[in-house]
């Protein structure tokens, strides 16, 4: 079995099983392969740009698409990013003052 490890270009690893035949992005067209990435084991489309790899989310056009909604727990996460980010960015007066439960 001809399955490798690469690096892509933004520095992810994944694992690539060459002996799968190459595909096509169902809204671009463009030729692809499917690699899990090491991290999370998460399946993602690749494409070959000159002699490197590369996610083909960052290159498609209709990546948007393809996405999945965020759940519950990323928007909260996100959320409380922003108020944190938010606080730190205040005098100590003004962290005195603020109010955790606004909206942002």
């Amino acid at each position: 079995m001809d399955k490798r490890v690469i690096q892509l270009l933004g520095g992810a690893m994944v694992e690539v099983n060459f002996e799968e035949p190459e595909t096509e992005c169902r809204k671009c067209k463009k030729k692809i392969r499917f690699a899990t990435t090491i991290k999370n084991q998460k399946y993602i489309p690749i494409i070959k740009e000159g002699e490197a790899w590369q996610a083909h989310f960052a290159d498609c056009q209709y990546a948007k698409e393809f996405r999945k909604p965020k759940t519950y727990a990323e928007r909260k996460k996100e959320k409380i990013a922003k108020i944190h980010a938010k606080f730190n960015s205040l005098s100590d007066e003004e962290k005195r003052k603020f109010n955790f439960y606004q909206k942002i």
